[in-house]
């Protein structure tokens, strides 16, 4: 039992049901409306595209960066030429 209490995937799987029971019990149907829709949910809504419209803006630095490091650690450029003519081959 203690071994489950410290596994990260039960908690994450116990929050979404106990989201899920939450929302079954005091969602409203209406909200899903746009014209009655609360304010509250209005401003969670902006909050949710204002956070993803900030994931994809940080998607492309980091592969970037991650690619710019990676070919940095390798060191020698006879192995850089001998990757990137594995990568071609295999694409």
């Amino acid at each position: 039992m203690n071994k489950l209490l410290k596994n990260l995937t039960f908690w994450v799987f116990l929050a979404a049901v106990f989201g899920y029971t939450l929302s079954a019990l005091l969602g409203d149907k209406a909200w899903l409306d746009p014209s009655t829709m609360p304010v509250f949910f209005e401003i969670i809504i902006f909050i949710k595209s204002v956070f993803l419209s900030a994931l994809k803006m940080m998607i492309a630095p980091i592969i970037f960066f991650s690619l710019l490091g990676g070919i940095l650690n390798i060191g020698e450029f006879a192995k850089l030429r001998t990757m990137g003519k594995v990568t071609i081959t295999y694409y």
